[in-house]
C-alpha cells in the first residue's frame, strides 16, 4: 500500500485499511491480546477467522465482556467487506449475550453500528451513535474508544461539523491529559486537513497537515505518518501553485520513504515529476513521472477510473 493510499485511508476513504484502527490503552484480561494486535485490515475474511476463534476462547474462560468484545471486531470485518446486513447481524446477537451491559462493549456495538452506517452511505443515521459512543466512552473513562468515536464522527460531517469534532477533541484532552485519546489527534487534523483541502482553502488544510505530523512525532512507530504529513503539506502548495516549495519537500519525502521503507511510492513520484514539470524541467520529470505511471498502470482501479492523471504522466515521461 501506498502512503498516499494509508492517507487516504485515515480518511475513510479506504476505510481503516491501516493503522488507525480500534485499540485501548488496556485489556480487559491480561490473558487476552490488545484488540489492534488482532487485526489485519488489508485480510478482512482472516481477520474474522483470528476474533471468532478469540470469542469462543474467551467463552470457554467464562469471560463474556471480551466475547463481545471479539464479536464486535467480527461484525466490523463484515462492514469493511460491505456486508451490512451481515455485520448488523452480529452486532444484534452480541446485544443479545451476556457481555451487552458492559460500558466497554455497549461502546464497540454503538462505533461498529455507526461504521456500517456511515459504510452504507448512511452518515446522517451514524452521527448519533458516534455522539452516543463518545458520551458513553467518556463517562467511564474508555479514553481510545472516546477518541475514536470523536474521529469517527468528524468523518459522517461536513465541514463545520468535523470541526466541531475537532475542538471536543482538543477539549477533551485538555480534560484527559497524557491518555490514549491522544492517538487520535494525528488522524483528525490529517482528515481536517484534506477536507479544508477539498474545499480550496489551502493554508488553514497546510495548517492542520503541520499539526498532524507534529502530534505523530510525539507516538511511537508513527514515521510512516509524519511523512504522510509531509506529502500533505508538500500536495496543497502545489495546488497554490508553490512548486518551488513543494518541489524540496517531496523529494526528501520520496528519499526518506526509500531510505527508511525500502520503497518508491508513486505518489510522491508524481508530485515531484508534476512540480518539476510545472518549472519547466522536463528531465527532471521523466524519470520519477515513469517509474508513477508504471506503478498506476499496476492499479486497475487507477486505470479505470484516472485516465487524465495517466495521460499527464505519459506527457512528463515522454511516452
Amino acid at each position: 500500500m501506498s502512503f498516499l493510499q494509508k492517507c487516504l485511508a485515515v480518511l475513510g476513504v479506504l476505510i481503516m485499511t491501516t493503522g488507525c484502527g480500534p485499540n485501548s490503552e488496556s485489556g480487559p484480561d491480561p490473558r487476552w491480546p490488545q484488540i489492534r494486535d488482532v487485526w489485519d485490515f488489508n485480510d478482512p475474511a482472516a481477520s474474522e477467522i483470528a476474533f471468532r476463534d478469540l470469542a469462543a476462547e474467551a467463552g470457554e474462560a467464562g469471560d463474556a465482556t471480551f466475547q463481545a468484545e471479539a464479536l464486535t471486531q467480527v461484525a466490523r470485518t463484515f462492514s469493511l467487506r460491505r456486508d451490512f446486513d451481515q455485520a448488523n447481524q452480529v452486532l444484534d446477537e452480541v446485544e443479545a449475550g451476556a457481555g451487552a451491559d458492559n460500558p466497554r462493549v455497549r461502546v464497540r456495538v454503538l462505533l461498529e453500528r455507526g461504521r456500517t452506517l456511515n459504510s452504507s452511505g448512511q452518515a446522517a443515521d451514524a452521527l448519533p451513535m458516534f455522539a452516543d459512543a463518545f458520551r458513553l466512552a467518556s463517562r467511564h473513562n474508555e479514553h481510545f474508544l472516546a477518541g475514536d468515536a470523536a474521529h469517527m464522527a468528524g468523518i459522517a460531517e461536513d465541514l463545520a461539523g468535523e470541526e466541531e469534532w475537532m475542538r471536543h477533541m482538543v477539549n477533551y484532552l485538555v480534560d484527559h491529559p497524557g491518555t490514549a485519546a491522544k492517538y487520535w489527534l494525528g488522524p483528525m487534523h490529517n482528515n481536517l486537513g484534506w477536507t479544508l483541502f477539498s474545499d480550496e482553502q489551502y493554508d488553514a488544510a497546510i495548517r492542520h497537515f503541520v499539526v498532524s505530523g507534529e502530534a505523530y512525532e510525539t507516538q511511537p512507530d508513527k514515521r510512516m505518518e509524519v511523512l504522510i504529513a509531509s506529502y500533505s503539506v508538500g500536495r496543497t502548495q502545489r495546488a497554490q501553485g508553490n512548486c518551488a516549495e513543494a518541489l524540496p519537500r517531496q523529494v526528501a519525502t520520496f528519499n526518506a520513504i526509500r531510505s527508511e521503507f525500502s520503497m518508491d511510492d508513486e505518489y510522491v513520484a508524481e508530485e515531484i515529476a508534476l512540480c518539476r514539470g510545472a518549472l519547466g524541467d522536463a528531465r527532471g520529470a521523466r524519470e520519477p513521472a515513469a517509474l508513477a505511471l508504471a506503478k498506476f498502470m499496476a492499479d486497475q482501479w487507477v486505470v479505470d477510473n484516472e485516465p487524465e492523471r495517466l495521460d499527464a504522466l505519459r506527457a512528463l515521461a515522454g511516452e
